[in-house]
């Protein structure tokens, strides 16, 4: 069993959210609550959000489950908008994490993770689409 230690939560996504690269941040509960985000996101988007990560979550863990003792602790998924979500899980909360990749760090997460003046619009075109 792993050991927990407590940390002050607000503090931690903080520093996350400051760290370069870092474009938005959510953490929801199991039931796909959203509880804290990151002011980039809108909380319509934080439950669309929630949502699909909870499916892809589940998904992914029943998959890697069958026949082997393997379980997931991290998806890593990449996009075409040049931003990647790091999704962990960590007894009944989830944590996604939205960062720039490729070209888009240098342009759009100037040292110290606040986004260029540009990087309002990139964030529009980023939002996935409901369906």
């Amino acid at each position: 069993m792993a050991h927990h230690t407590d940390y002050n939560a607000d503090e931690l996504l903080k520093t996350l959210a400051e760290r370069p690269g870092v474009k938005a941040y959510l953490v929801y509960n199991q039931d796909g609550v959203p509880i804290k985000m990151h002011n980039n996101i809108k909380p319509e988007e934080a439950i669309h959000y929630a949502s699909l990560f909870s499916e892809l979550w589940n998904a992914s863990k029943k998959i890697i489950a069958k026949g082997s003792d393997n379980v997931v602790e991290v998806i890593r998924l990449r996009t075409a908008h040049q931003t990647e979500f790091i999704v962990s899980q960590i007894d009944n909360y989830t944590l996604v994490c939205e960062q720039y990749c490729g070209p888009a760090i240098k342009e759009k997460a100037p040292v110290g993770g606040a986004p260029a003046a540009d990087a309002k619009e990139g964030e529009k075109k980023a939002a996935p689409e409901a369906s």
